[in-house]
Order: structure tokens, then sequence, then C-alpha cells
């Protein structure tokens, strides 16, 4: 059975209370439960959050979704902004005790332009000896051409190999690179109990359009998703 895992935190420090924000008629997390109630293989979707009163979030919903909705206190030891996800899963999955679930979903709020064909696709693609399938998108630049720098604005190649050192500048010459955007992290539950890692074991990944795939960070992302909500880009 497939289980949906929907986790957002009361506090955000770049943007406030940015879970709460809405897109045209829904906030942040009632987007992500809206598209998950719509992808047909999930049996259960958890609400981890330590949001006061989140169950009032949720009154325009039918009987019959509520009934699929199970709402999760997120403890304070995994509420501070240095928690790893993916620890919140585990926790969510050790509450929920229930082995008949093999594989879990999680949705992160901050993605609100993907649909539950995504999701679908995603699920579908998870097979035997794949151990996650994420959902990416193309990079607008490659990470080849990268630096980093420290406090006296030195500059050191990201990558040790550098196209950049044999002067290689053309970026049709590099190959395609893909960055996770958020949208789904689908795993076999025992894999990642072993692995206690999304990253870990074969990944797969599933590519969604550009426009599908902002991540809400700043006031920025935010302006541009409503955008592209409002215009049905």
């Amino acid at each position: 059975m497939n289980l949906a895992i929907i986790i957002a935190r009361k506090k955000s420090k770049r943007l406030k209370n940015k879970n709460l924000l809405k897109i045209g008629k829904y906030n942040l997390i009632q987007r992500a439960l809206i598209e998950a109630l719509n992808v047909k293989k999930f049996k259960k979707i958890i609400i981890n959050t330590d949001i006061n009163k989140i169950e009032n979030q949720f009154r325009f919903l039918s009987q019959k979704q509520s009934d699929k909705i199970i709402f999760m206190k997120r403890k304070p030891d995994l509420s501070n902004d240095k928690t790893k996800a993916v620890s919140v899963v585990l926790d969510s999955i050790k509450k929920l005790n229930n082995p008949k679930f093999s594989v879990v979903t999680l949705l992160l709020p901050t993605c609100p332009l993907r649909k539950a064909k995504d999701i679908e696709l995603g699920i579908k693609s998870l097979k035997k000896g794949i151990s996650t399938v994420i959902s990416v998108n193309k990079s607008n630049f490659p990470p080849q051409f990268y630096f980093s720098k420290n406090k006296n604005n030195v500059l050191k190649p990201v990558y040790k190999n550098t196209p950049l050192i044999k002067s290689e500048t053309r970026v049709q010459n590099i190959s395609d690179s893909f960055r996770p955007n958020g949208a789904f992290y689908i795993s076999n539950i025992k894999k990642l109990i072993k692995n206690k890692n999304f990253f870990k074991g074969k990944i797969l990944g599933v590519e969604m359009p550009a426009k599908r795939s902002i991540d809400i960070d700043t006031i920025d992302d935010l302006k541009l998703a409503r955008y592209f909500f409002k215009k049905k880009i």
C-alpha cells in the first residue's frame, strides 16, 4: 500500500509563515493535500506539523476525503530549521506502525505547482531494484562551471576537473544536469528505514517542467508561482 506524508514547520526563516501563504484560493499545505487526494493510490495521507489547530485548515474537505487524513503533531526536537525531512518521515512511519504500507511519498508544501499526474508518474516509476524516485528539473546552468568563495572572495572551482581549466566554456558542450525540485520523494519503506536517506541506493529521477518546479523559499519565488498559477502557465 502507498502512504503519503506532508511535512510542514510552523516557523520559517526566510519567508514568515511560508506554509500558510496562499496561491490562489488555497495555502501551500492545502495545495499539497489537494493534489495528494487526487492520487488514487494513496490509502492514507499524514500531515505532520507543529502548526496549532491545523485541522481547521481542512474544513472544506468532504467526509470521505477527511477519512484519508491522519494528523500528527510534530515533535519539538524535530521542529527546528536543522531537522532533516527524512527524520520526520521516519518518525511518522514509526508512529503509524502499519506494516501494510510498503511505499512512502514525501510531499513538501513548498512545491505548490506540482500535479497529481507528476506524483502518479513517480509512483509508477518505483520498480524493483529502485530505492527512491525523486522529482527533478533540468538545470539552466551547468554546475561544472560553479565556484565556491571564501571570506576573502577567493574563488575555487566546485568541480576539481572543471572544463574551465581547459578553457571549455561552451555550455552546449556540457551534458545536461538535473536538480531535485522538492515536488516528491518516493521510497520503498524498508529501504528508507535501512538507509535513513532518500539519496542512498539506486535513485531514479522523473523530470518535471521548470514552470511547475518552483520551490518557494523567497518572496520572489512566491510571486512567480502566483503569476504562473494565475496565468495558468
